[in-house]
């Protein structure tokens, strides 16, 4: 079977069948993880795929990632190991072209990978725009609406998402001087 027609049983199929962590989960969890797994470019082991989850071609998502309930990941995004999101989440990969003078509709933009790295918490009814990289062990707090790239070992926030905290990860301390190193 091609993607498209794995695409339609991930929306219709795997959206009535429980989530990962109901009664009878297990059965949802498995059936979603084999359509995204036909769907995407590579799939890690033990990925959760939500019901409602729509997953685009191209997409590559590492081991132990998690896409939460109704989350949409269009085509050429990349999503690290042990990556965690929350529900309602937003990935975009391409925009309108929109001509400001004129005000009016003129398509849609060349495509933008989005790159999640490894250890990344994504928290609920997120939006990230094309683009945008996410680096390792940062954290992006819930309603976040992600315009630029996330540094790693950082807390963002907001609408547009903003720095709001540094967090000390593997990358961020020099262990022979125990100084910080600037991110």
């Amino acid at each position: 079977m091609n993607s498209k027609i794995h695409q339609m049983l991930l929306g219709t199929i795997g959206s009535i069948l429980p989530t990962s962590y109901q009664p009878l989960g297990s059965l949802g969890k498995k059936f979603r993880y084999y359509c995204a797994k036909h769907i995407a470019k590579e799939i890690g082991g033990n990925c959760i795929i939500e019901k409602g989850c729509s997953i685009g071609k191209n997409v590559s998502l590492g081991h132990y990632a998690s896409v939460g309930i109704r989350c949409s990941v269009q085509a050429e995004t990349r999503i690290g190991n042990h990556v965690m999101m929350g529900p309602d989440c937003l990935i975009y990969t391409i925009n309108h072209k929109f001509n400001k003078d004129e005000l009016i509709f003129e398509g849609y933009t060349k495509r933008e990978p989005v790159i999640i790295e490894d250890r990344v918490w994504i928290g609920a009814r997120c939006i990230i725009l094309p683009g945008v990289t996410i680096g390792k062990g940062a954290t992006v707090g819930a309603g976040a609406v992600v315009t630029k790239d996330v540094p790693p070992y950082t807390v963002v926030a907001g609408n547009p998402a903003k720095v709001v905290k540094y967090k000390l990860g593997d990358e961020s301390q020099n262990y022979y001087t125990q100084e910080k190193i600037e991110i």
